[in-house]
């Protein structure tokens, strides 16, 4: 007898937007029982609190300043420390999960600039693992490309490392919290912001991108 199909557990399973997304939702009623998040629940409060603003593929603290955020094609969460008066992140942890999740929205850049990475940033905002406030051990993330993507609803920011790999990225509402995020994160360690997507220089500058144990982290 051959064994059933194993399926990925879809975003419709995982995550229910409520009828207003900017409503204040108790984390208990946006979590499905069934899901693997639901089991973490009280590292997942502890992290954003037992109420959080539900839309955009992320569940966001009250005060706006702390966020865990999904992108499509990759089970990796986000959970990010945020500065919502200045519009940056201030530490985006990419934290592996169980389950792959599909946003209900797919997101067209209308718009792609590209720009080298001029040695290490000035700030650290990107690591893979679980933050240390929920008793995890880090590791930090090197970039030697950054692409910003343009999109109707905002711009995301990748990070490359000089192997190719995504060390890291961020969501921002405008451009201009996108540029302000680059200035804060690398400052003058940045080359020209140019239109299209850029080529990796891996011989001008190697950096270093680990993605942690192979195991699920939280």
């Amino acid at each position: 007898m051959s064994r059933p199909r194993r399926q990925a557990l879809s975003w419709s399973r995982m995550y229910r937007e409520p009828a207003l997304p900017t409503e204040a939702v108790d984390l208990a009623h946006v979590v499905s029982p069934s899901s693997w998040w639901r089991r973490r629940a009280d590292r997942l409060e502890a992290y954003l609190g037992a109420r959080v603003v539900v839309g955009g593929g992320a569940y966001t603290s009250l005060d706006g300043r702390r966020r865990v955020r999904f992108e499509s094609s990759d089970s990796r969460a986000r959970f990010e420390e945020l500065d919502p008066d200045l519009g940056i992140t201030r530490r985006s942890h990419r934290v592996r999960t169980c389950a792959s999740f599909e946003l209900r929205r797919s997101r067209v850049a209308t718009a792609v600039w590209h720009a080298p990475v001029l040695g290490r940033s000035t700030s650290q905002v990107c690591f893979t693992g679980v933050p240390r406030q929920l008793g995890g051990e880090p590791k930090a993330t090197f970039a030697s490309l950054v692409r910003l993507f343009e999109h109707a609803d905002g711009v995301r920011i990748d990070r490359l490392s000089a192997t190719g790999n995504l060390a890291g990225d961020s969501r921002h509402a405008s451009l201009a919290d996108a540029l302000r995020q680059l200035e804060h994160e690398y400052a003058n360690h940045l080359g020209e912001l140019r239109s299209g997507w850029g080529q990796l220089d891996r011989e001008a500058h190697r950096a270093w991108s680990g993605y942690g144990p192979s195991f699920f982290d939280l």
